[in-house]
């Protein structure tokens, strides 16, 4: 049959069956296309809600919790109490030292001493020992032997190099004792810039190091003692197991 139709027909029923393919090409391709982007469509739905989910959960963990933030709130308190009790204590250390300062700038030999009662030995001659002697009219006492003063300890001290440690500077500085004024039992403190302070070396113990003069190097004041002193107590010493083994041998 189709050997007898017309070409024109051949030629419109190619058309018709190339216009259906096309219809059918063009429908299948809307369909995978909207496949396709419903797809996408829901993928983009499902990060962005996965975003959303993320950002809510990075949010939260900057963000503390009231229970945190109440203690945070209470720490900062803590903290800020810690600081102005530190800052109050350093005010009243500062307040101490510049009253010590100002205290210790008084020129204390300027004051007049006092003297010690029982420490005056009057110096004389003793005629029919023809030997010198010493009397203490306070104690109403003669010893042939120049007594040892009260104060013997710190008038050594006098002319020794020193350092006195300085708690707002957190430094020793380097000084040499000048004088001794017994009436306030203080030593004048030189320092090499002009400088000066009187102490009391003893309630100031922890500060002060003292140079010894033997050669040992610098030693704090409650270990330091006196060549003179230290004979004598050497001497002392001796005398005293001497008469310690005199007693023994009179038991046996």
């Amino acid at each position: 049959y189709s050997a007898l139709m017309k070409r024109q027909e051949l030629e419109r029923l190619q058309r018709f069956r190339n216009r259906k393919a096309l219809d059918c090409q063009r429908a299948y391709r809307g369909f995978r296309g909207r496949e396709i982007a419903e797809g996408l469509r829901f993928t983009r739905m499902r990060e962005g809600k996965a975003c959303v989910i993320i950002q809510r959960n990075w949010r939260m963990s900057r963000i503390l919790p009231w229970r945190g933030i109440r203690m945070n709130k209470i720490a900062a308190f803590v903290f800020r109490r810690e600081e102005l009790e530190l800052d109050e204590r350093a005010a009243a250390v500062e307040e101490r030292d510049r009253k010590r300062v100002e205290g210790a700038q008084h020129d204390s030999a300027s004051d007049e001493e006092v003297e010690d009662v029982e420490d005056v030995w009057e110096e004389g001659w003793d005629d029919d020992e023809g030997v010198p002697f010493w009397y203490s009219p306070a104690l109403n006492e003669k010893v042939y032997e120049k007594p040892p003063s009260k104060f013997q300890f710190h008038l050594e001290l006098i002319g020794m190099n020193c350092k006195i440690f300085w708690p707002m500077e957190d430094t020793w500085f380097t000084a040499y004792i000048a004088a001794f004024n017994k009436t306030k039992r203080r030593h004048r403190i030189n320092y090499p810039d002009g400088d000066h302070e009187w102490m009391n070396l003893e309630e100031e113990a922890e500060r002060v190091m003292l140079e010894a003069t033997d050669g040992t190097g610098w030693l704090m004041y409650n270990m330091y003692c006196p060549p003179s002193l230290a004979a004598q107590r050497e001497k002392v010493k001796t005398l005293f197991e001497k008469r310690r083994k005199h007693f023994e041998r009179l038991d046996t």
